[in-house]
């Protein structure tokens, strides 16, 4: 088993920080407990994010349960589970994910949730396979599948306990401009919008569902970290959390 886990990508989890909660009605979690109760995590890297045919595209071998119940035992207590998208779902008019590969994602987030790990799902290598450079130069097709995508991830995982999260992007990033970095920030704050009101409006556990939102290139630039809080403040949602590290 030593083997395998050496073949996973596997590093300290980032700690988390929970956003501002301005609510007036009580929450049915607490948000910062949530976030406190990731700790230890693990990171599936390099496997369902991976480019290629499957998971095992960049060399790591196929996720079995017996793995996902080891990193348990040795005291996990969450799991990222990073997903690249391009090249498994149709592209317009409807962007299907294709259903194995979806099968395959709900397999593992069922493993991992039935070991008592909290599990977080993500838009991963996307962010710089199409959407770095989309967003600048085909902006309506880049919104339309980045939305198609959390459509079909928020209704799939709609009845999933709390104990499951969504990441909206993993590191976002843009192409350059000449104003600085500030139609990046402008374009982050609109596919997390986006992303919000997918997840929110989709029923189920969804209204309530932790979300993870990132700034720009996970980055700690204070630049990054007021455009951020001013997000989570206008917001005002108390099941968001915040990473506060690019170390991902």
């Amino acid at each position: 088993m030593k083997k395998k886990l050496v073949m996973l990508f596997l590093f300290c989890f980032f700690l988390l920080i929970p956003s501002l909660n301005l609510f007036a009605e009580e929450p049915v979690l607490d948000i910062e407990e949530y976030a406190a109760e990731m700790q230890p995590g693990w990171n599936l890297g390099n496997t369902f994010d991976a480019l290629g045919e499957d998971e095992t595209g960049w060399g790591n071998p196929y996720v079995t349960e017996e793995l996902i119940q080891s990193i348990a035992e040795q005291g996990y207590q969450s799991i990222r589970i990073p997903i690249t998208f391009d090249e498994r779902m149709d592209l317009e008019p409807d962007y299907q994910i294709d259903a194995d590969f979806l099968g395959r994602v709900t397999e593992t987030v069922d493993w991992s949730l039935n070991a008592g790990m909290k599990v977080m799902i993500n838009i991963h290598h996307d962010s710089w396979v199409w959407l770095e450079s989309g967003m600048n130069n085909d902006y309506e097709q880049s919104v339309a599948r980045f939305e198609a995508i959390w459509q079909q991830l928020a209704e799939h995982f709609q009845d999933y306990e709390l104990d499951l999260m969504f990441e909206s992007i993993n590191e976002p990033r843009f192409a350059p401009y000449d104003d600085g970095e500030v139609q990046a920030l402008n374009y982050l704050d609109d596919l997390n919008d986006r992303f919000y009101q997918i997840v929110r409006n989709s029923g189920g556990n969804n209204a309530t569902r932790p979300i993870v939102i990132p700034t720009l290139h996970t980055g700690s630039d204070q630049i990054y970290l007021d455009r951020l809080s001013g997000w989570l403040e206008e917001k005002d949602d108390p099941y968001a959390i915040a990473p506060n590290s690019n170390k991902r």
